[in-house]
């Protein structure tokens, strides 16, 4: 079985090289699709230099190289991804854009309890208070959390605005 290293990106442009059995990898990432820009083989003696073991078909060019190597790299291309994913999440985190949700709430939700009153409930806010801010009546408020009415879309737009979560959340 190859030996794998962990990627490593290049300085000074976008691309990871990666170490497959014998051979070095120089690849990209481009949203969902994987691009293999160049291989080589580690028994070549050029430091860096990519010698592109190809094939043409139809005027495209493909590149060759074992298929066990090749499901290696995917393997790290999916865990890169994943990474660049918990990066961005961490950053939106860290930026206020985005906030983590206690398991207590989403155990509440599937509990059948109505996502308005867990809404406003986290965000520590009385029926007046949500009234207040959202300029929705507090007894329509009510009446959507106990299901006695449903709401118009207007109505959840302004509840979500002060509640600061997109109305379908609560809806």
């Amino acid at each position: 079985m190859p030996s794998t290293t962990m990627s490593r990106s290049f300085q000074g442009r976008d691309g990871y090289r990666l170490r497959v059995g014998e051979w070095r990898v120089v690849y990209e990432l481009h949203d969902d699709r994987l691009e293999i820009v160049g291989s080589r083989s580690l028994e070549q003696e050029e430091e860096y230099i990519y010698a592109y073991r190809n094939i043409t078909r139809k005027g495209k060019e493909f590149a060759v190289i074992p298929v066990e190597d090749l499901q290696k790299l995917l393997d790290e291309a999916e865990m890169l991804a994943d990474v660049k994913a918990y990066d961005a999440a961490k950053a939106r985190l860290e930026d206020g854009d985005d906030e983590l949700i206690p398991l207590e709430i989403t155990e509440r939700r599937l509990r059948g309890e109505p996502a308005l009153r867990i809404g406003r409930g986290y965000r520590q806010l009385t029926q007046a208070q949500l009234a207040k801010k959202s300029k929705v009546s507090r007894a329509l408020i009510a009446a959507i959390e106990t299901k006695r009415k449903a709401g118009s879309v207007s109505t959840w737009k302004k509840l979500g605005v002060a509640l600061d979560v997109s109305w379908e959340q609560l809806a």
